[in-house]
């Protein structure tokens, strides 16, 4: 239940917060367009500049959803979203522009320009806040469904990478099971670095109704 809800919420409030980062960020620079008197220094009414920064930053969201931003998946350091912000944004502002042409708009080239440039920018720094600060924090990762890896070999370390790597999962790996008795005990990290935490073999898959068993009994008590 607390799971579903957490999921929820990161879900809903992930555009949100993007919403309100783009729609700032193009005030912004038009309060930067004013103050620096740069161009032919352009006065839009308050209300209309903060029209045109909200139907900005909703289109935004809309194609930054098209290009795969709020999919489930991630990928090492949100690499991946942070490629599909990029592509969202540009394909935002370069629609936009073309409005801007067609339809006779009197907007500053400067003020695009740059509310483009900030928006990325603040977009990039937001996601990756949060990718740190939410999907890998303590708290959040507590939340995670717990698994257990069947097999601690090549193919069952890379699953597991994949898995610590892609936080959206909401997935935490606990421990391997593997026949092998070799390989009891063992510790596998999840990079090559061995001073980060790991997880080990905690045995065959006979003892897997024992873990079950025990992780019951932790969640009731």
């Amino acid at each position: 239940m607390k799971r579903g809800i957490a999921q929820f919420t990161v879900s809903l409030l992930y555009p949100l917060a993007d919403v309100c980062v783009v729609a700032l960020s193009i005030m912004a620079s038009y309060k930067v367009y004013r103050i620096l008197n740069i161009g032919q220094s352009v006065v839009y009414q308050k209300l209309d500049i903060n029209s045109i920064s909200l139907l900005i930053a909703i289109a935004s969201i809309i194609l930054l959803d098209r290009c795969g931003v709020y999919k489930q998946e991630s990928s090492v350091l949100n690499v991946e979203e942070i490629r599909n912000t990029i592509k969202g944004m540009t394909a935002a502002y370069v629609c936009f522009m073309v409005i801007m042409v067609f339809g006779k708009y009197d907007l500053s080239r400067y003020v695009i320009f740059s509310s483009y440039l900030m928006s990325l920018i603040c977009l990039i720094i937001e996601k990756t806040v949060i990718y740190h600060l939410c999907y890998m924090s303590k708290g959040v990762r507590e939340l995670h469904k717990r698994i257990l890896i069947y097999g601690a070999g090549e193919l069952g370390q890379t699953l597991y990478r994949e898995i610590i790597n892609s936080p959206k999962y909401y997935i935490k790996p606990v421990g391997f099971i593997d026949d092998n008795p070799e390989k009891m005990e063992r510790i596998i990290y999840h990079s090559g670095f061995h001073n980060n935490v790991g997880i080990r073999v905690m045995g065959s898959r006979e003892d897997i109704p024992n873990w079950l068993n025990i992780w019951i009994l932790m969640r009731c008590t």
